[in-house]
């Protein structure tokens, strides 16, 4: 994916949060990951995403626009877009 370098260790020297502007196209996904080091904090600009998680991503949350999810650090999870 394609996406803009907000608020990272990288950018900004943030030590546990990471904030970034990604675009997941309709059918697009991510592969299952986890960020060790960070939190991440997602807000749903527009159209509906799905999301897995938990150790065997036994969770699913349907999101939409508007919507805001928070990920702690070391949580597997995986992003998509069914649209």
């Amino acid at each position: 994916f394609d996406y803009f370098a907000g608020v990272s260790r990288e950018s900004v020297g943030a030590g546990a949060i990471c904030m970034h502007l990604l675009e997941i196209p309709p059918g697009g996904r991510a592969k299952a990951h986890r960020h060790n080091a960070h939190e991440t904090a997602i807000y749903i600009l527009s159209g509906e995403s799905e999301m897995y998680w938990g150790e065997r991503l036994e969770n699913h949350n349907v999101v939409s626009a508007g919507a805001f999810v928070y990920i702690p650090a070391g949580v597997p999870h995986l992003p998509l877009n069914r649209s």
